[in-house]
């Protein structure tokens, strides 16, 4: 599968980009790692970056954005959520 986690088209689904797998063995062929741990570092960035958003939504939460209370930091939590199930979906797999 190549769409991301957030619903978001990464260049590995575009059309004549390799795709992930192709990357992931390219990289082995190229530097002789072992690449079958592989889904551990797709789940733990999938983390880190839940964890930087929640930062986001909890100073913008907190009124450290300002007095603006626009709508564009509100999606935030909903992205957490994501990548946070995206995050042990993927380390399910280990």
């Amino acid at each position: 599968d190549e769409q991301g986690a957030l619903g978001v088209n990464p260049a590995t689904a575009a059309e004549g980009f390799p795709t992930r797998a192709e990357l992931v063995e390219h990289y082995s062929t190229i530097t002789g790692r072992d690449t079958s741990a592989n889904d551990f570092y797709v789940a733990f960035g999938y983390w880190k970056l839940a964890c930087i958003l929640e930062g986001v939504a909890s100073r913008y939460a907190g009124g450290s954005m300002g007095s603006d209370r626009s709508d564009e930091f509100a999606g935030f939590a909903a992205m957490v959520e994501v990548l946070a199930t995206a995050a042990r979906d993927t380390a399910a797999r280990l």
